[in-house]
């Protein structure tokens, strides 16, 4: 057997050894190629060949759990209505992500969801508002935005109460509440949600004038309700073989 054949065989081995090492990770490249570093098949992937996500979460639980306010008649929570505007940070409604995306830095948390109602896509960004450090977070609906939430984790009471009061003054004209959850509703089909869990005070805007962002969350919101829901993740070698 000649040199020549033996460095060929011993080069072989060397290839297939650092391909089993690294196929992971290029296995996850090519997915984030392929499917881009936003989509949920990326994430899976990484998730299934990691055991974690690449991202840091922006919420816990269901994404059912965020809407929950505005779909819900609780009676303890005060609602007010407003003749003004009410608008969420510098972009309208209905902007598709990878506007705000160019116009922001990197995002701090990102949550993916995608099931036969939509592909829902959620970026927080650490932020400075009222004065606190805070998280400022924008939901998009197969790609248009149409939820923006601002989320304070720990509180102090003087910051719950600066925040009511600045919220209610803005759009009120005078402070009604400082201690208790209340909703606004605005004449723009913009709607607040100040809720103080006890852990976190979070104040979302919630946009309902588009009847197909509408429609799609409605029949969410009665699916998560009211029947058990299946959940199927797709098998990582079916998608693998999407990439290779």
């Amino acid at each position: 057997m000649s040199y020549k054949i033996i460095l060929l065989a011993a080069a072989f081995i060397v290839l297939i050894i650092i391909l089993i090492v690294f196929f992971p990770r290029i296995v996850i490249f090519f997915s984030k190629l392929f499917f881009g570093k936003y989509s949920v098949r990326y994430v899976n992937i990484h998730k299934r060949l990691t055991r974690k996500s690449p991202y840091r979460h922006c919420i816990k639980g269901d994404f059912i759990n965020q809407i929950a306010g505005f779909k819900t008649g609780n009676n303890s929570i005060v609602r007010y209505n407003t003749s003004a505007e009410i608008k969420f940070e510098d972009f309208d409604f209905l902007t598709k992500y990878p506007r705000v995306l160019r116009h922001k830095k990197k995002p701090q948390c990102i949550s993916l969801q995608k099931d036969e109602l939509f592909d829902l896509k959620i970026f927080g960004f650490r932020d400075t508002r009222f004065s606190s450090s805070i998280y400022t977070i924008y939901y998009f609906l197969n790609k248009r935005f149409f939820m923006g939430e601002y989320l304070l984790k720990g509180p102090s009471e003087e910051s719950i109460k600066e925040i009511a009061r600045l919220l209610q003054e803005k759009y009120l004209g005078k402070l009604t509440e400082e201690n208790k959850n209340f909703i606004i509703r605005g004449k723009n089909h913009v709607t607040i949600f100040f809720e103080n869990t006890g852990f976190n005070l979070s104040v979302k805007y919630f946009f309902d004038g588009d009847a197909t962002i509408s429609e799609k969350l409605n029949s969410y919101w009665e699916k998560m309700t009211t029947a058990p829901v299946e959940r199927s993740t797709l098998r990582v070698e079916d998608e693998m073989k999407e990439i290779l």
